[in-house]
């Protein structure tokens, strides 16, 4: 896919009341596993992947709960199995995707090209 690709250009491979339905599914999964207790989240952004798996090899969840974390989970809405470095498995996903390049809902190009689309999707 070319970084240039406009929306018309693109499959969808996850719609946005798709990600907002499970979105919510995941909120209310992570709500009902930690009712009345306080949930402190790190959200580590996209296309940071290199430095995410540097910080999981130097036990980054190990670390987090040595600094007094009662439980540490991982929560994402896209899982690429095929593309994981490190052996980690999330406690909560959305979707399970291939290794299409995806745009949309945050995702994109380093130019930003196609990020705010309100669906996932991919070249044709």
């Amino acid at each position: 896919m070319t970084d240039t690709a406009r929306p018309g250009q693109l499959r969808t491979v996850i719609s946005a009341d798709q990600i907002q339905k499970r979105v919510r599914e995941m909120g209310r999964q992570i709500s009902d596993d930690y009712r009345g207790q306080s949930i402190h989240l790190l959200a580590l952004l996209e296309n940071g992947f290199i430095f995410m798996a540097d910080l999981v090899r130097a036990f980054l969840m190990s670390d987090l709960r040595a600094r007094g974390a009662a439980s540490v989970k991982l929560a994402t809405l896209l899982d690429r199995q095929s593309a994981r470095r490190v052996q980690l498995q999330p406690d909560y996903f959305g979707f399970l995707v291939d290794d299409a390049f995806l745009v949309g809902y945050g995702l994109g190009s380093p130019e930003q090209t196609n990020r705010n689309l309100p669906y996932i999707g991919a070249a044709s």
